[in-house]
């Protein structure tokens, strides 16, 4: 009971959002350290990110005693030609833009060929988060309904708070008086506005994770014209941990297909942490692609829910509270959490299931992140107008 409510604890009332904010050179440069910087040109993005921005160079001014000479550039390309030209002898970035560059042609190593001269961690306090951590004012049990956003990367990074692209984006709405789920899912490559405060640019959705929780949750919520309480981040991968801890779960595939060298049939798969992570990522063995990625990952959680419900989550107990505290944060209160687990105990319930995704069609567009056209996928407001009445419908 001690491990239990220590992980609880642990995981829950996240309001807490890290940036990890760098000087760099160019590898085998002659600028070494942020010293060799003094008077001459440093590159930094003119708009995304410029919060982070300002405040890693303001304290690195502070701490070395020097101005540095501000060149501002409108985009990642422009940012990383100054460098290699010359026109800049460092550049300040946030690592959450590192991934970008893996979309852009010709420009995949370019992360690769910096040198890191010093890093910064800026955290940042989520609004969502403030309101959904005051548990001293929460009633348990008084609104029935709860809407989680389930966010996560399916990348092999192993911090869960640090700020990247979501991948995994899925709204739970859970009411637990009719003991009814239903799950969300929206492409990765959906075209949307972004939720800033000072403008709502299109971008895909993915990358509306780069600028925090916050910018995500906002950005879905103007999409389906609903409310999320709160969220739910994980880290995909490390997410296989806690199903091998499970002993497996049973998974329902729509298709035949083969996938990171495992093999999946239509209908029930009994699936380890492994075989379930690959089961999760593929797109590319169906029409539907990323739309059916999406159903797959909610086959996923839907398989974890129902094996976590089960008397069988008293094997390797402790080494699933163990891998549910290095993957999983939250903003989830610890009250609502322990109210939930103890109505289950007492009614052992039975928990219905739907899931749903959006579609769209192939396009390219302009993306504010990346400043180019890109592939992204156009919504269909037939699906959308249908995830809006169901999320309505649950209440």
């Amino acid at each position: 009971m001690w491990r239990t409510v220590q992980t609880m604890r642990a995981v829950s009332d996240t309001t807490v959002e890290r940036s990890v904010v760098s000087f760099y050179a160019l590898e085998g440069s002659s600028v070494a350290t942020v010293n060799d910087l003094d008077g001459k040109g440093l590159g930094i993005l003119e708009e995304m990110d410029r919060s982070n921005t300002d405040e890693t160079i303001r304290k690195a001014e502070e701490e070395y005693g020097m101005t540095f000479s501000l060149q501002e550039y409108d985009s990642l390309i422009s940012l990383a030609d100054a460098l290699q030209s010359d026109q800049v002898q460092g550049i300040v970035l946030n690592q959450a833009f590192f991934p970008l560059y893996e979309e852009l042609s010709g420009y995949e190593t370019f992360p690769s060929e910096l040198r890191e001269l010093k890093t910064q961690e800026l955290e940042r306090v989520l609004e969502h988060g403030v309101q959904a951590a005051d548990s001293q004012k929460l009633e348990p049990l008084e609104d029935p309904v709860v809407t989680v956003l389930i966010s996560g990367s399916d990348t092999r990074k192993s911090v869960v708070d640090q700020l990247g692209r979501s991948d995994v984006n899925i709204i739970a709405k859970i009411n637990r008086e009719t003991h009814e789920i239903l799950l969300v899912s929206t492409p990765r490559d959906y075209y949307v506005p972004l939720a800033f405060s000072w403008g709502n640019p299109q971008d895909k959705l993915t990358h509306a994770g780069i600028y925090g929780m916050d910018v995500l949750m906002g950005t879905l919520e103007d999409l389906y014209d609903t409310q999320i309480d709160y969220y739910f981040r994980l880290n995909f991968v490390g997410f296989t941990e806690i199903i091998d801890a499970l002993g497996g779960i049973e998974v329902y595939s729509d298709y035949d297909f083969t996938a990171g060298g495992h093999d999946y049939h239509v209908g029930i798969n009994s699936l380890n942490g492994e075989e379930a992570l690959s089961f999760a990522r593929e797109r590319y063995s169906f029409v539907d692609g990323d739309r059916q990625r999406g159903m797959n990952q909610m086959a996923v959680i839907e398989g974890v829910l129902q094996k976590a419900m089960s008397p069988s989550i008293l094997t390797g107990y402790l080494d699933i509270l163990e891998s549910v505290q290095d993957c999983v944060d939250t903003s989830v209160p610890y009250q609502l959490m322990a109210d939930m687990v103890q109505c289950q105990l007492s009614e052992n319930a039975s928990w219905h299931v739907e899931r749903y995704s959006v579609n769209g069609s192939d396009a390219s567009d302009y993306t504010f992140s990346m400043a180019q056209k890109l592939y992204v996928m156009i919504p269909d407001e037939a699906t959308v107008q249908e995830a809006k009445e169901k999320l309505a419908a649950l209440g």
